[in-house]
Order: structure tokens, then C-alpha cells, then sequence
């Protein structure tokens, strides 16, 4: 093993919490150091991890680093038939982990030489894509950097296999805080985990802060929380306000960030949506600028990440890219309206779901919403909402009550023809709505 390779950052305070059983740091060094002799022996050089348990994906991040080896986070079950093993072949893997045995796909191919991380984007509205990041990459954009945490406990929210997730390992690995997670994963059981386990950091998208707060009900403002953060879909004001209203002196920020280029720079004046000075910064690792009303995203992070197939955008011999993210300016912000690739066509109009989902989440009573498009025979597609509604509301004065507040800032051909309450709504591990399929119920 080459031992002139610099150490993994994980500090000694560093432990794994998964519903009260514990793992230290100095017994995950122990797991990571066999892991790394038998990939050596094995001669794997990319290794899957299983990517639903932190414990597995820590082991290897560090096992690998020893040996400069990469890690391709999967989010699915461990390979079993022949299409799953055919596919890590595809990928250059040469073996996986299942947390307690490593299995070899190819022999003799030891492969890289180099640390790296292959996570797969979210596949919100398509496959997803595997990116190659540097761990000097991931930890320059970790969510919490700060050494006066160690100790703490960080809940985790996200998926582990998923570029939030994996920043949130990182950040609690490095400031050596206890990193508190259950197999569930369900809002309730997050819940009853913060309940036993008060954190003082979590992080999580904004349907995630919505159901998580009122599952908490009044205990949630006696969590001490020290670091907030929000990522992963449109930030609205409205869960802003809510979080701040509840923990006065809690850190809070939001964060824009993809598996593609990385996460920019964090936001923490409270505001939804980014500054628009940054449109003109140039002391930051990275430019943005707006172009058909498309982010497009530059710079010594991103571009390291930038797909082949996105167009680019010279900006002072920078190559921009596509971010695929639809934003406008207004009163000083730059603020996001949804994706360019979610559209939804009702005779010709173009809307954006998460437009109108952002309207609905504006009406009393309203926890979470997801739109989508119906077929119709007339204008080819219309647009629905399925709703999940809190025990306040009248259910029989909603619809018009809510196209009442709707119409107050969205034209008549975006509001939904139909509300259907749920009990949830469908997401991806990521934690976002799942945009693939046209509803044809």
C-alpha cells in the first residue's frame, strides 16, 4: 500500500449513529484498511459501493483513497442477475462491496490510480449520468466546514447516493461530528430519530423541511440546531421564513448545487433565489450568467464537470454551461423557475410545473404538490396537480379557494383543471418529484 499518499480528512471524533448502534472512527479505519489490502490482492481499482448505507460508503471512500482508487456510488440493490453485473462491467468496475464482502467482476484490470468519486445524477426526468469528482472538488463545496463542531450530530435527510448526500458524509467525516442516520429514511422515522437523537445540523430540500416541521409539530423549535441548509429543489421564500422564525439564532443558508458542476457558493442572507451581483463577481471559483433565460454556470469548479453534449457560452474566454435550470431577475435576485426540460405544453403555451407548485405551496392548507400533464384531446395536455392537504382545510371550498389565490399570479391556461389530494408524492431518492411519465389515469 503506498503510504506517501495523503491521508483521508476524517477526523478522530468522527462516529456513525444508524438508529442507536454505533461506529467509531478508529473502527472504520480498521474496516477500511482490510478493504483496501483485498482490493489490492483482488486488483480493483473501481469499486460499487451499495448506496443506501453510509457505513459501506465510508469504508470505501477511505479504502480507495489509500490505494487511488475510485468509488461509483449505486443506488440500486447489489448486482444479482446478469444485466446488473454487465452494466458495472460497462462502467469499469471491477468489483463491488456489500458491506461485509467484496465480489470481483474482472480480474487482473486494476485500473485507476487516482481518488475519485462517480456519483449518478438525480434521473429526475431522464437516466441518470455519471460524473467524476475529486475529493478536493467535494470538500471545497462541503456544506459545513468548521472545526468547532466536532462532537456534534449531523441528521442526515438525503439519500447517501446522491451528490447532497455524499457532501453531507464528507462535511460531518471532516468536522468530526457523529452522523445520526436511519434505514428508513421516512419523514416519521427522521422525526422519532430527532426526538431521541436532537441534531445540531441537518440538511435537506424544502419538502423535506415542510413534512419535517410538521411531523415535529412544537417540538421542532426545541431541536438545538446550530447550521441549517436547504438544497436540492427552488428554494421559496416561505420555508425561509418558517425555518427562521423558528430557530432565531440558527444558522440558515441554501445552497445551489448539481451532481454536474458542483455546489456554488451558499446563500445565507435569508433571501430565496441567488444575488444578482453575482452576474458581475469575478472573485469566486466560478461565473454565472443568464442566457435565454437559462443559468449557465463557469469556471474553475464547473468546468471540470461539464458534460460533452452541453452547449457552452464564452463569457471572457470562459466556457459557461447549461445548467438547465430556468431563472429571471427581479427586485436584486436572480430566482429560479423550474427546469427547461419539465415542460409541460397546454395548447401550445409552455409552463413550468414547479412554477405552479410554487403557487400551490402559497395557498393555506397546502403541505406539498406535485403538477404534471394529463393527455387531452383538445389541447394535447393539460395540467393537474395532486395535492397532500393539512386537517385545517375545507375540503369542499378548496378548488375555488385555490384558484382564487392562484390567479392572483398566474394566467388562466397555467392553473390546474384538477386537484387530487394524496397522502404523498412520488420522489426520487434525491428527494425530488419525479418528472418521467405523463399521467394517464
Amino acid at each position: 500500500m503506498n503510504d506517501a499518499r495523503p491521508k483521508f480528512p476524517l477526523r478522530d471524533e468522527f462516529s456513525l449513529n444508524c438508529n442507536g448502534r454505533t461506529l467509531n472512527a478508529k473502527s472504520m479505519l480498521r474496516h477500511s484498511r482490510e478493504l483496501a489490502e483485498i482490493c489490492l490482492k483482488l486488483k480493483i481499482g473501481r469499486l460499487a459501493v451499495v448506496g443506501h448505507d453510509p457505513i459501506s460508503l465510508s469504508i470505501a471512500l477511505v479504502a480507495l483513497h489509500q490505494i487511488g482508487g475510485e468509488v461509483l456510488v449505486h443506488r440500486g440493490q447489489l448486482p444479482s442477475g446478469r444485466g446488473l453485473v454487465d452494466e458495472l462491467k460497462d462502467l469499469g468496475v471491477n468489483g463491488w462491496f456489500d458491506g461485509e464482502r467484496v465480489h470481483s467482476t474482472q480480474s487482473g484490470s486494476r485500473a485507476p490510480s487516482t481518488f475519485g468519486l462517480l456519483i449518478p445524477t438525480s434521473g429526475t426526468t431522464g437516466t441518470p449520468k455519471w460524473v467524476t469528482h475529486s475529493l478536493e472538488a467535494l470538500l471545497s463545496s462541503a456544506e459545513v466546514k468548521s472545526s468547532t463542531l466536532a462532537g456534534s450530530k449531523f441528521l442526515m435527510s438525503f439519500h447517501v447516493a446522491t451528490f447532497a448526500g455524499i457532501q453531507f458524509l464528507l462535511s460531518a467525516m471532516t468536522a468530526g461530528a457523529e452522523l445520526c442516520y436511519t434505514e428508513q429514511n421516512s419523514i416519521s422515522s427522521l422525526a422519532d430519530f430527532a426526538h431521541r437523537f436532537p441534531p445540531n445540523v441537518i440538511s435537506g430540500t424544502p419538502s423535506f423541511w415542510r413534512a419535517f416541521l410538521l411531523a415535529m409539530g412544537k417540538e421542532a423549535a426545541l431541536l438545538p440546531l446550530r447550521n441549517v441548509t436547504l438544497g436540492g429543489e427552488i428554494v421559496d421564500q416561505n420555508i425561509l421564513d418558517a425555518l427562521r422564525s423558528r430557530y432565531p439564532e440558527t444558522r440558515i443558508r441554501h445552497i445551489y448545487a448539481t451532481t454536474e458542476f458542483g455546489a456554488l457558493a451558499p446563500v445565507d442572507d435569508g433571501k430565496a433565489g441567488l444575488p444578482a451581483d453575482w452576474l458581475e463577481r469575478k472573485d469566486m471559483e466560478f461565473q454565472i450568467a443568464i442566457v435565454d433565460g437559462h443559468l449557465y454556470v463557469g469556471g474553475k469548479r464547473a468546468s471540470q464537470h461539464c458534460a460533452k453534449d452541453t452547449a457552452g457560452h464564452l463569457s471572457e474566454g470562459i466556457v459557461l454551461a447549461d445548467t438547465g435550470d430556468l431563472v429571471e431577475l427581479r427586485d436584486e435576485r436572480i430566482l429560479f423557475k423550474g427546469r427547461a426540460d419539465s415542460m409541460i405544453n397546454v395548447g401550445g403555451h409552455k409552463i413550468n410545473p414547479e412554477e405552479v407548485e410554487l403557487a400551490l405551496l402559497d395557498v393555506p392548507g397546502v403541505l406539498d404538490a406535485f403538477v404534471y400533464a394529463h393527455p387531452s384531446a383538445l389541447l394535447g395536455s393539460v395540467v393537474v396537480a395532486d395535492l397532500m392537504l393539512d386537517s385545517t382545510v375545507d375540503r369542499p371550498t378548496f378548488r375555488e379557494l385555490a384558484l382564487r389565490n392562484l390567479s392572483k399570479t398566474l394566467p388562466r391556461h397555467k392553473l390546474p383543471v384538477r386537484f387530487n389530494e394524496v397522502t404523498s408524492v412520488d420522489r426520487s431518492v434525491a428527494g425530488k418529484l419525479r418528472r418521467v411519465k405523463m399521467h394517464h389515469g
